[in-house]
This record gives structure tokens, C-alpha cells and sequence, in this order.
């Protein structure tokens, strides 16, 4: 009689009798991956830093998997390296793309340094909404760091060696 019964395998909780354990939400990863960033950015704590100041922003609210790996592979796909770095360049990858509910969402990243006139920005962003120019984005991840100083009369080398200070933002 037991026999007829465990035939096919039951769910019970996360494991299938007769089977092996089912391994845990690997559809949330990327959810889960942007919840961590989130909170690890909260719980940081901004120090004193002489050269710039330094801000934080982390938002999180679940989203569509499909859309959060999509956010994940834009971010990820960005460097920060001497050669990206031109003077006044300011650079925001964006991506538009639609979840199965056919909801439209907007993601922006951002990881640059660019200089104004009177400071120098460096900065880690990503932005997941789903009204394009809103305040109500559904997960944002910040940290920036901007000068104390005016740099419009340093030379390109030692703007260039401002560089060097792209860890204090990055959240990654």
C-alpha cells in the first residue's frame, strides 16, 4: 500500500519526500543580493574623511526578479578605471524594461566621478522605479563622497589622483 502512495514526490515545507532537499529560493538571488547591498549600507558608519563628504541613501522594497537581475547585470557590467575618467563626465546607464505583469520599470547606475565647478563628485547609485523621473523608487542604493575643496585650479594629475579615494563609495 505505501508503495502507491510515495509514488510521485510531495512537497512538504522546502523538501520533497523521496527526493533530495529543494535547494533554497535560487529565483530570489538577485533579490536577496540588493536587500544585502541595502542593508549594508545602512549599517555603515559614514567616518570623518578630510578630502570629501560623505552621504548614504538605502531603500529597498521587493521587485520582480527579472527586473532585479536585470538592475544587478547593469551595475555589475560598470567600472571605475583611469581610462573611463574624462573631466565634466557625467554618465548614467539606464535601461528601461518590462515585468511580466507588463509593468513598466526604469533602472538607473551610476559609478563615476566627474568634477563641477566647484567640487568633485564621486558616486555608487543604483535606482530601480517604476515612474521614470519619481520619488518613489522602489529600491536606491547610494553613497556619495563630494569635495571640500575647489579643484578648479588643480591639474589634471592630481585630479586624477582623487581616483584613488572611489572606495569610500563603492557598496559593492
Amino acid at each position: 500500500m505505501w508503495k502507491t502512495v510515495l509514488k510521485a514526490p510531495i512537497t512538504i515545507g522546502r523538501t520533497r519526500i523521496g527526493m533530495k532537499p529543494m535547494p533554497e529560493d535560487e529565483d530570489d538571488e538577485c533579490n536577496k543580493q540588493l536587500a544585502e547591498y541595502a542593508r549594508k549600507i545602512q549599517g555603515e558608519t559614514l567616518l570623518y574623511h578630510d578630502k570629501f563628504e560623505i552621504t548614504k541613501k538605502a531603500t529597498y522594497e521587493p521587485i520582480p526578479e527579472k527586473i532585479a537581475c536585470e538592475a544587478l547585470k547593469l551595475l555589475n557590467g560598470q567600472k571605475f578605471d583611469v581610462e573611463d575618467f574624462k573631466p565634466g563626465w557625467r554618465k548614467k546607464h539606464y535601461r528601461k524594461s518590462i515585468d511580466s505583469s507588463g509593468q513598466d520599470w526604469h533602472i538607473y547606475s551610476t559609478y563615476k566621478m566627474y568634477f563641477d565647478i566647484d567640487e568633485v563628485v564621486i558616486i555608487c547609485n543604483l535606482v530601480i522605479t517604476t515612474e521614470r523621473y519619481s520619488s518613489r523608487d522602489k529600491v536606491t542604493l547610494t553613497k556619495k563622497a563630494i569635495s571640500k575643496f575647489n579643484p578648479t585650479d588643480m591639474g589634471m594629475e592630481q585630479k586624477v589622483e582623487l581616483m584613488k579615494y572611489r572606495h569610500l563609495v563603492n557598496w559593492r
